[in-house]
């Protein structure tokens, strides 16, 4: 994500990860101008575990679209039972 921030790759795109994964480089690539949504258009959800980043919003959304998408379960919605 920060190579995207700096401009040495065009997007990255990733599932499964923590919010505590993508927390700090989020708020580095939304300062340096970047695009960053859920890999499946909708809006960026830090606990989503999914992410999609891009130089501009027109290539985010392009390569949203020509994605195969993997549902992940919201960060705190799995319930652990003793």
């Amino acid at each position: 994500m920060v190579y995207v921030a700096q401009g040495s790759i065009d997007a990255y795109v990733e599932y499964g990860l923590h919010c505590w994964d993508i927390a700090a480089a989020a708020m580095i690539l939304k300062e340096a101008g970047g695009t960053l949504i859920d890999p499946t258009g909708k809006p960026f959800n830090l606990m989503g575990r999914t992410v999609l980043c891009a130089g501009t919003p027109s290539l985010a959304k392009e390569l949203s679209s020509a994605l195969t998408h993997v549902e992940m379960e919201t960060e705190g919605d799995a319930i652990q039972e003793d």
